[in-house]
């Protein structure tokens, strides 16, 4: 009899990471499919795939409904305690979604820190700055949930008006020997920018540009504070989208090619002049298929900012580059 229970539970968790896989892929009418498995083998994890598929199809009210009824099925489950109390926040009811995590918290083998950062995020969505600070881990043993900590602790030290501090952890988190635990760079490099800028514009303008650098050029913040920076600069920064058919010299024939690269320069035309200036003859031609003109930019700047990025039609992994290149970004505590 235990050796069956235990079959089942290790199928159980093998159809769980099957369905994860599907919502993962984005293939959410197969991950529902594999929650109904779940749901037939009374495994609680089908409520928790649900609940994430219903989230990214933006239904939050079904979201909700599964995780209310795999908590009536499985209430001693932290997770979806959890859950619950993050779908309950983005639909604005904040006080159930606190309640939610403090059940959570009292679930055997619960994750305090996660819990206690999702309930900070809350308090900041009320407004009550202080304690989410209070409340927020200042590490995690989790690099995930740690980068996402020190982002959150940046971003509410900026708001709360502690200079010296956010820029410290600013600071700290730029020198780590590991970037796998701390925010992303241009989110950092936004946020020193805004810290800066008062009392040291040309900081504030590197940091900018930094952010920029490391984030394909996407960060309308960044680029408004550089244009406010550099109201009479004669540089701006162009991106250019080509896309043909070329051969390569690494390639015996000719392929579809996209090529995407950010150039600053005076001119559009000096720009494009600037970019063929560098490339090889067989590129050089390239029909422009989109341009886009991003804002003024420091004239030290000028030439090749970002790429050129070659994306060719043997890569389709690749094709979203093309969307996020042309797409703004904003930085953002993220729950």
């Amino acid at each position: 009899m235990l050796n069956w229970l235990f079959s089942q539970l290790d199928l159980g968790y093998r159809v769980y990471d099957r369905a994860r896989q599907q919502l993962d892929d984005e293939e959410y009418a197969k991950a529902l499919w594999w929650a109904g498995v779940l749901r037939r083998m009374r495994f609680s994890g089908a409520y928790e795939v649900e609940a994430l598929v219903y989230r990214e199809q933006g239904k939050l009210g079904e979201a909700a409904a599964s995780l209310e009824e795999g908590i009536q099925f499985a209430p001693g489950v932290w997770l979806l305690h959890n859950l619950l109390g993050s779908t309950y926040s983005d639909l604005g009811r904040y006080d159930d979604a606190l309640k939610c995590y403090d059940k959570a918290r009292k679930c055997e083998h619960s994750d305090a820190d996660f819990i206690s950062y999702n309930q900070s995020v809350v308090l900041k969505r009320q407004n009550r700055l202080q304690e989410a600070l209070d409340l927020c881990p200042e590490r995690s043993r989790d690099p995930g949930l740690n980068s996402r900590v020190r982002g959150f602790r940046l971003e509410l030290l900026y708001l709360l008006k502690r200079t010296e501090e956010a820029i410290r952890l600013a600071e700290e988190s730029l020198k780590s020997n590991s970037q796998e635990d701390e925010p992303e760079e241009s989110f950092v490099r936004l946020f020193l920018a805004k810290l800066t800028v008062a009392d040291d514009p040309q900081r504030g303008l590197r940091e900018a540009v930094a952010c920029l650098k490391c984030d394909m050029g996407r960060n309308l913040e960044a680029q408004e504070l550089v244009d406010s920076l550099l109201p009479e600069s004669p540089t701006y920064r162009f991106s250019f989208w080509f896309e043909g058919t070329a051969r390569l010299p690494t390639s015996s024939s000719a392929s579809f090619l996209i090529i995407l690269v950010q150039v600053v320069a005076t001119s559009e035309e000096e720009a494009l002049n600037l970019y063929r200036g560098e490339q090889m003859e067989q590129l050089r031609d390239l029909p422009l298929k989109k341009s886009e003109n991003r804002g003024r930019f420091p004239e030290n700047q000028r030439g090749i900012f970002f790429g050129p990025v070659h994306i060719s039609s043997g890569a389709p992994s690749l094709w979203e580059r093309i969307k996020d290149f042309f797409t703004p970004s904003a930085a953002g505590a993220r729950q």
